[in-house]
Formats: C-alpha cells, sequence, structure tokens
C-alpha cells in the first residue's frame, strides 16, 4: 500500500496502537510516485493451516500425512487451481443485500429494487442491522440516518440523497450517484464476477482440463492485449493448454467463446434480463466494457513444511494454545504482502488475518463448483479437482490410474486421538506462496485442502 504525505515514524506509531491488535506494518520505503493500477505484479501469502489430519488412516501420522500434503502441494504446483473469484468479492451469499443482487439490478435500471437490496436487514441485533429494519419497517428516511453507525458511510449517503430526492426512480437514481462511483462500480463488478464463476464452472464440466475449439486466448505483442478464438488448427498443432484459455467478464466490449460456452453466457445473462447494452448505464456514470480472465491459475512460488507443535515459533505456539483453550481459533493464519512490478526487492506486510475458509458463494454455486470438481473423467481428461467440492485428491499419494484409495488432508479439532509415533503432537503445515493479481489464496487452499 502506499501512503501520502506521511513518514514512516508516523506509520510505526500507528501500527503500535492498540486497536491494530494482530496487524502489523513494515519495510517502510519512500518513493517519488504512487502506486498505480497495474503495478502490482502479485500477491505473496504466508499460511499456517493448524491441526491438519488425514480424513483416512492415522489421522496423525507424520509420515502418511507428509506424504498427502506433498502430493497435494505438487499437483496445485504443476496443474493449478480453478481460478473462482473468493468470497470477499462478493459479500454473504445469504444477505438480501449481497452485491451481486445490487449490481443485477442496477444493471436491469431497477433502482428502487437496489436500494432495496442495500438497506434490506441481515439476521443479527447489531446496530447496522436495527437501523436497517427500521427502514424496512417504518420508511422513515430521517429516523434511519439517526440510527446508522456513521462508519457505513455507503448506506448513510444513500439515505441522505433518498431524504432529498424522494423514493422514485429518479430519486434512487440519485441516491446511488451520491454514493462514490467505484462504489457503484463495485456492485456491478461483483455481479459479473459471480457471471464468471458460473460459467467457468460449467466451462470445466462440458470440456474439462484441455484447451478446445472456440475457447479465447489472450495474445501479448508490444505491451497490447488482444484476444483471439481457438481454432481447430490449434487443437491440432497444441498450440495452447487450459493454462491460456482465459473467459470473459461480461460487459458491452468484450468477445464471447464461439463454443457451447458463449451460448451458456447468453443463456445466463437473458434469464436475468441483461443485454450487451445495459453494461452502459449513463444514468449512473457507468461504464462496464469488460474484461478477461484466465480459466487457472498457479502459485508463481510454493514452499512447504510439516510442523509439530514443539516446532512452531512461539508467537505461533502461544496462539495455537489460546486457539484450543477457547475452540475459537481459525482453521489458518494468513500473513499477505505484495510484489511491486520493478521492484527488485519483494516487500511482504506482516499482517494476519485468521478465518480462512472454504467460500460459499450461492446455493447454485456451490452445486457449480461440486458439479466443475467432477470433471474430466467423460472427457477424457482430469482436471485438478476430482472430489465433491474440487480439491487435490492423492491417490496413494500419487496421481495412479486405477488407484482407488484418496487421502485428504483437513482441520480437525483439539479432541482427536493420536496416530502413530506422533507422541500426541497436532501437526500443522506452513505454506509460503506467491500468485498473480486478483488470485484468491482461499481458492488455493480449497484445493490444496480437498474441501
Amino acid at each position: 500500500m502506499a501512503a501520502r504525505g506521511v513518514t514512516p515514524d508516523s506509520l510505526r506509531s500507528a501500527a503500535a496502537h492498540p486497536s491494530l491488535r494482530d496487524v502489523g506494518m513494515e519495510k517502510f520505503h519512500l518513493r517519488q510516485q504512487p502506486l498505480r493500477l497495474g503495478n502490482l505484479a502479485g500477491n505473496v501469502f504466508k499460511v499456517l493451516l493448524r491441526d491438519v489430519r488425514l480424513c483416512q488412516g492415522e489421522a496423525r501420522d507424520r509420515e502418511q500425512l507428509e506424504a498427502v500434503v506433498g502430493a497435494a502441494m505438487n499437483s496445485v504446483k504443476e496443474r493449478g487451481f480453478i481460478n473462482y473469484f473468493g468470497l470477499q468479492r462478493f459479500g454473504s451469499a445469504d444477505s438480501k443485500s449481497f452485491a451481486p443482487h445490487v449490481g443485477r439490478a442496477l444493471l436491469k435500471g431497477d433502482m428502487s429494487a437496489a436500494v432495496g437490496c442495500l438497506l434490506h436487514p441481515d439476521p443479527g441485533d447489531d446496530p447496522v442491522n436495527a437501523a436497517k429494519a427500521y427502514y424496512v419497517q417504518t420508511g422513515d428516511i430521517p429516523g434511519t440516518l439517526s440510527r446508522m453507525p456513521a462508519h457505513k458511510t455507503r448506506e448513510c449517503l444513500l439515505l441522505k440523497a433518498l431524504h432529498r430526492h424522494g423514493t422514485s426512480r429518479e430519486g434512487c437514481t440519485k441516491a446511488f450517484l451520491n454514493v462514490p462511483h467505484a462504489m457503484r462500480a463495485l456492485f456491478v463488478h461483483s455481479y459479473c464476477s459471480l457471471v464468471w464463476n458460473r460459467m467457468v464452472s460449467r466451462r470445466v464440466r462440458t470440456y474439462g482440463w484441455r484447451a478446445v475449439e472456440g475457447d479465447l486466448v489472450l495474445e501479448t505483442s508490444a505491451g497490447n492485449r488482444k484476444v483471439r478464438t481457438f481454432s481447430q488448427t490449434d487443437v491440432e498443432q497444441g498450440n495452447y493448454s487450459i493454462h491460456d484459455v482465459v473467459l470473459p467478464l461480461p460487459g458491452n466490449s468484450i468477445q464471447y467463446p464461439s463454443n457451447q460456452l458463449g451460448e451458456e453466457y447468453a443463456r445466463a445473462l437473458q434469464e436475468d434480463g441483461i443485454e450487451r447494452s445495459s453494461f452502459r448505464m449513463r444514468a449512473l456514470k457507468l461504464n462496464i466494457p469488460g474484461d478477461y480472465r484466465h480459466v487457472t491459475a498457479r502459485p508463481k512460488t510454493l514452499e512447504w513444511e510439516l510442523l509439530s507443535d514443539g516446532d512452531l515459533p512461539d508467537d505461533l505456539r502461544s496462539a495455537a494454545t489460546t486457539g484450543n483453550s477457547s475452540r475459537t481459533e481459525s482453521s489458518s493464519q494468513t500473513s499477505t504482502g505484495s510484489v511491486g512490478r520493478g521492484d527488485t526487492q519483494q516487500v511482504e506486510s506482516s499482517t494476519t488475518n485468521g478465518g480462512v475458509s472454504r467460500e460459499t458463494l450461492s446455493v447454485d454455486l456451490q452445486d457449480d463448483l461440486r458439479s466443475a470438481a467432477m470433471t474430466g473423467h467423460s472427457s477424457g481428461t482430469e482436471s485438478p479437482s476430482q472430489t465433491s467440492a474440487g480439491g487435490v485428491t492423492s491417490r496413494d499419494t500419487q496421481r495412479g490410474e486405477g488407484s482407488t484409495t484418496s487421502g485428504r488432508i483437513s482441520r480437525g479439532s483439539s479432541e482427536g486421538t493420536p496416530g502413530n509415533g506422533s507422541h500426541g503432537d497436532s501437526f500443522h503445515v506452513r505454506t509460503r506462496f506467491a500468485l498473480a493479481p486478483s488470485c484468491y489464496a482461499t481458492m488455493f487452499l480449497r484445493e490444496v485442502m480437498n474441501t
């Protein structure tokens, strides 16, 4: 991240503030230019998966566990994983204010529905939901605004504009114009990302883990990107692999695949009432041209090690002890950093973020994830995901044909029975990996852990 007009000492002081527990800032550098869009070359993640066990066999047998983890890591390094957008792109799928729902309403021009989605309460008695529930029950905008916490900037800006302009279609449009442009665009991008996730599931389910005629690939020449359609000649010559294939994020200036997936895109958008012209929203001053995203992602670098309780550094061991006693310790702790283009030094932050888990996007998307996970056999190819939720399966620690024994790793509870040779120790996987921009560490972990 870049901060303007502050000194390294002031940042160090801010990092020491007690409200920033488990957040750290380090490796400060002065630069003449700020960070700009496109400067990011990738992100570095440090993740500790606590109390890792096998789902079958001796849960804490170190030799067997190390073999299965090694097979999972090698597979994801070589074959990659489906490049899904992660949960933070969408918010809670159980929420009526689910960001893609707001984005879809904006694309359809249904401004009243978009306002309704954003101000609909979720289960819970926190101040934000209490304010939203009051609005739904009474329609009292000033009263809702007085109840809405000030830090909910988006909702407060919306309510202030609704108070001035009313709740007609025009008033709701002006209310969204009172929300910063980037926030308005975020809702639409969230919807497009959800469509992409659904399409990549169907693509892998239909064609497996290989490039086929009609797929799209990106070619870069002199810094310019150009999309082209994968031809039968490309198939015969083997010019491209699944790692070259891209799928479009819907917009008004993108090209769709010319195979069955293009029809799937058209059907999905039509069912949602979305047309190509919908992505140019003059009333909201939004223009969504669309983009392309690779079907798969592979870590740029990947290191891992299996640690017992005694191997953990003191700070991590104490955190594990606290987590076991309270039984609220998350399954992993992550440290993320970024790598800037042109920088010779890799910059990492020590910000920890617990709670990495399997991501639930929506009920129908879960079905897509499960279906995509079973692809490959019917098409004669094998996707990296061969389980009900799309993780790496280790068959006798190898991917041999005809083998039926599968290994999975999971996070166990603190009450398991020790396995052979473990002497009661729990085992933990510490890994460090780098991903390209916009790739999600949670999707990497989902593949590795077979969840």
